[in-house]
């Protein structure tokens, strides 16, 4: 299990920033979970990519909230 206060941090740490730096971030973050976010941001993205054919460069981080114990990303 992971606790939702440490995965709260890092939601707070890439909302509102593009899908590209958001992931950056997750990456250069030492905290153990950050690859969680990372990978729920990736698989977003590439929903968001394949399915609604958006462009990639114009995805942001919208909401990123953590009401238990799993992560669900949105963008």
């Amino acid at each position: 299990p992971i606790a939702p206060q440490k995965l709260n941090d890092m939601c707070r740490l890439v909302r509102g920033l593009s899908v590209d730096e958001a992931m950056v971030q997750l990456q250069l973050s030492r905290k153990k979970k950050a690859w969680t976010i990372h990978n729920c941001i990736r698989n977003a993205r590439t929903a968001a990519i394949n399915n609604f054919h958006m462009d990639p460069k114009r995805l942001v981080v919208g909401r990123c909230p953590v009401p238990s114990s799993w992560v669900k990303c949105s963008l």
